[in-house]
């Protein structure tokens, strides 16, 4: 309903294409209205002066429309695969580990790390990333290793409850080749073993 809310007090006429921004007007004054979607959903970043955000925050508000915090934007982004840099992707986890290849553009002239992503596109990556979901009761968090037949194959990149699913919910960098869907593996949680597919 984000559009639907926006536009009572924001003019949204022009379309605001998905990974894009544009200056609009709130109550005469300019602000950023920006569209990543980072959760998944149709929705908005509001970039302007603090006393402008407070203003809009009201009317949000107003308008009856809950606040959440970071956990709730990483439920979302989790329920959609959504890599968060820092987690399930890094200096050590390549955009090709994380299975980004979409977003990448190695026909360009050059670029910082070239040379090293078509190398390891060539030779193929030794991990990839994968997503989880918990058989048995318990939140999956990140650095948790993974087991199968007693044997350590990954760790959980980014891991959380979904509302939704109701179950445990991760993404887990796993040593290529092992990944097949719905393979019953265990997560080490504080030394005892919890079930996940």
């Amino acid at each position: 309903n984000s559009r639907r809310v926006l536009s009572k007090f924001i003019d949204l006429s022009s379309d605001l294409r998905f990974y894009n921004h544009k200056v609009v007007h709130f109550n005469n004054q300019e602000i950023i209205l920006a569209r990543t979607g980072y959760t998944g959903e149709l929705g908005y970043e509001i970039l302007g002066e603090h006393n402008r955000i407070v203003e809009i925050w009201k009317k949000l508000i107003e308008l009856d429309v809950s606040p959440c915090g970071l956990a709730v934007r990483d439920i979302l982004r989790l329920e959609m695969k959504y890599c968060l840099y820092g987690n399930d992707i890094d200096e050590n986890i390549s955009p090709i580990d994380a299975c980004l290849n979409w977003v990448l553009k190695l026909d360009k002239e050059n670029f910082l790390g070239k040379s090293a992503l078509l190398k390891q596109k060539e030779e193929g990556s030794l991990k990839e990333l994968v997503c989880m979901e918990m058989s048995d009761k318990c939140i999956p968090r990140k650095g948790y290793k993974i087991y199968l037949n007693n044997k350590v194959i990954g760790e959980v990149t980014s891991g959380t409850f979904s509302l939704g699913l109701k179950k445990g919910i991760a993404m887990c960098l796993i040593d290529k080749g092992y990944y097949q869907k719905k393979l019953e593996v265990s997560l080490n949680i504080r030394n005892s073993f919890k079930k996940g597919k």
